[in-house]
């Protein structure tokens, strides 16, 4: 272990704040002989450990069995700003500061994880959802899963092995059925056809609600139709019309009966035409029939009208001839 990187500190460290061995910064600073020289304990330490009686690297003085830390270098030293040199941390403190940083804070640090995988602290979550020995949850069941120890837990290594016996397996036609992996198979196959019978029959039923749907509009607009017909008079219709109206339950008929001579006017005693008003709306056969001879009895009664004003003899009268009319 050698002494921290001068390139980390933000400002240059004097020469003799250096450790002779490493060129680093020395600290921990170690006094290395009566001068006072120091020696970064990581370098000296390397040193005691080779059995031979160490020297300080700078005057060649036997290092006293005795090593002491000094006080004064350690604060000169603590007192120029470091940064921390994992990575793209951006942390920047003491060099004192920095084992305690890189124990807490530090996401840039490496770790090892107990299935031997090194990674960062800020990826500790990624490698959480692959690492072999993490505990976890039946992914379908949970704790309710049967194929799980009492905790409802298991490493994620067994994962394979718990697929086999695991009983939440879920029916996937939404039955409500949970079984094992094996059994699903062959109760998907009677399911299936239980399935296309049920959304047959969903199909079927909304036929059925779409053809009441249709009706219920259907009615809806006959209904608003009778009613506007009911406010508005039946058109054609006159002083000579006979309008019967028949309401029922459900609906209301206006019928006009009226024929061609059904009503008649006859004014004989003075002279005078004979009048039939035919209505406008459409006749039987035997109403046009009705209408023409009524045309005919028109034209005869005008000319006998003029044959009496010329002095001759009238033409009898259409009761005369033998014709009723009705």
């Amino acid at each position: 272990m050698t002494g921290p990187d001068l390139d980390q500190f933000t400002a240059v460290l004097p020469d003799h704040l250096h450790c002779p061995v490493c060129l680093g910064a020395a600290y921990p600073p170690v006094v290395a002989c009566s001068r006072e020289h120091i020696v970064c304990h990581g370098c000296l330490e390397s040193m005691c450990k080779k059995g031979l009686q160490p020297l300080c690297p700078t005057c060649r003085e036997p290092v006293p069995a005795t090593l002491k830390i000094s006080p004064g270098f350690t604060r000169a030293i603590e007192s120029y700003s470091y940064k921390c040199d994992k990575g793209q941390c951006k942390w920047v403190g003491s060099v004192g500061d920095v084992p305690q940083h890189l124990k807490d804070s530090c996401k840039y640090r490496e770790v090892e994880c107990l299935c031997s995988a090194k990674y960062l602290v800020k990826d500790r979550a990624a490698h959480g959802v692959e690492c072999p020995l993490t505990s976890l949850f039946c992914p379908r069941g949970g704790k309710a899963c049967s194929g799980v120890t009492r905790s409802g837990m298991f490493l994620r290594r067994d994962l394979a092995a718990h697929e086999k016996v695991c009983t939440m397996y879920k029916c996937p036609y939404n039955c409500n059925t949970y079984t094992t992996a094996a059994n699903l198979v062959a109760h998907q196959k009677s399911c299936s056809a239980l399935r296309l019978r049920i959304k047959s029959l969903e199909r079927k039923l909304a036929i059925s609600e779409d053809l009441v749907r249709t009706y219920q509009e259907l009615g809806k607009k006959r209904h608003a139709v009778q009613k506007g017909a009911q406010g508005r008079a039946p058109e054609g219709s006159g002083d000579d019309d006979v309008v019967v109206e028949e309401q029922g339950p459900a609906k209301r008929k206006r019928v006009r009966q009226a024929s061609a001579l059904e009503i008649m006017t006859l004014e004989s005693s003075d002279g005078d035409d004979l009048e039939a008003r035919v209505p406008g709306e459409a006749m039987g056969r035997s109403g046009r029939r009705r209408a023409a001879f009524g045309t005919r009895g028109r034209r005869a009664s005008s000319g006998n009208r003029k044959g009496a004003q010329s002095g001759g003899d009238p033409s009898p009268s259409l009761s005369e001839k033998g014709i009723v009319v009705e």
